[in-house]
């Protein structure tokens, strides 16, 4: 017979996400926003690595910079990456090595019917690694264009200027289309190892 060694588990709910309200101050939006401003705009693409990801209005529709590293934004990455490490801690518990893609800075403008419809941000190539997405938003002057995940109430929050929430990078989410103005927000994705 064979013998079996049963463990105590301490479950964990992987679909659930961790919310902050007003995570980055007022003058912290003012400052990222200025760092922003080194960087050039370009379409938002959509798609797979293998399949090659590619322009598409009907799926998604918003401007994207890539905030680089440097000596204007390490701080900025250093302060979102505390707030991933803490809702990890809370939540999954995910083997994270520290490692982070570069900072994505998006526009969503309501005369371009910006949004993004349901999609995950793991997938293949690089994006197999992602482990969890950070979304900050940057304003709140703008109609419409509310973050929706897949089967939580996140869109039941006051999605506010400096809030953020973390979530599992499998997990499907959206951007409703806006409606009036111009919705900013950041978007960083971290992982490093494979999921075992």
């Amino acid at each position: 017979m064979m013998d079996i060694k049963v463990e105590k588990v301490n479950f964990r709910d992987m679909t659930e996400f961790y919310w902050y309200e007003d995570f980055f101050s007022s003058d912290e939006i003012e400052k990222i926003k200025e760092t922003a401003k080194q960087f050039e705009f370009e379409d938002g693409k959509a798609g797979s690595v293998k399949a090659g990801s590619e322009v598409n209005h009907e799926v998604r529709s918003s401007r994207v910079k890539w905030m680089l590293l440097n000596d204007d934004s390490t701080w900025i990455y250093d302060k979102i990456a505390l707030g991933i490490r803490e809702a990890n801690k809370e939540c999954w518990d995910f083997d994270w090595d520290g490692k982070a893609e570069t900072i994505q800075y998006t526009e969503y403008r309501a005369s371009e019917n910006g949004h993004y419809d349901w999609h995950q941000d793991c997938g293949d190539g690089y994006q197999s690694l992602r482990k969890m997405s950070a979304v900050v938003i940057l304003n709140d002057d703008y109609e419409g264009g509310k973050l929706e995940i897949w089967n939580t109430d996140v869109d039941k929050l006051d999605q506010k200027s400096g809030s953020m929430v973390v979530f599992p990078s499998y997990m499907l989410h959206r951007v409703l289309p806006v409606t009036s103005g111009l919705r900013k927000s950041l978007v960083l994705w971290v992982g490093g190892t494979p999921y075992k």
